[in-house]
């Protein structure tokens, strides 16, 4: 048996009281635990109780999905429409370069404006 390593990169920082808080919304990681993680226990209870159930769910909603997709996907052409959005970003940050600010388009800061 082979063992991977691998590092992971978290987007976790501690700040300057020693609070460690996640990266980008600056929420605590307890509030996160403590938050999240009994759900997440819950859930993956649920699924191992009603694994069958759950499966042919999911497995219908896929075929629904594969459904909706096969009639769309000639009338949108996956190509175009990263071209097109990605044409859209690019007039995006003209925009911030030529107004100097953030844009509702950027709330999180998740582009960079020049200098910053």
């Amino acid at each position: 048996m082979t063992l991977l390593t691998t590092t992971e990169t978290l987007p976790l920082a501690t700040d300057t009281h020693g609070v460690i808080r996640v990266s980008k919304p600056r929420v605590t990681l307890d509030t996160i635990v403590m938050s999240y993680l009994a759900y997440a226990y819950y859930i993956i209870g649920y699924y191992q109780r009603r694994k069958n159930e759950v499966e042919a769910d999911l497995n219908q909603r896929r075929q629904q999905a594969a459904e909706i997709r096969k009639p769309n996907e000639p009338r949108f052409k996956p190509a175009s429409i990263r071209s097109h959005l990605v044409a859209r970003r690019a007039s995006a940050r003209h925009a911030d370069m030529v107004l100097g600010q953030v844009l509702p388009h950027d709330f999180f800061g998740l582009s960079r404006k020049p200098n910053s």
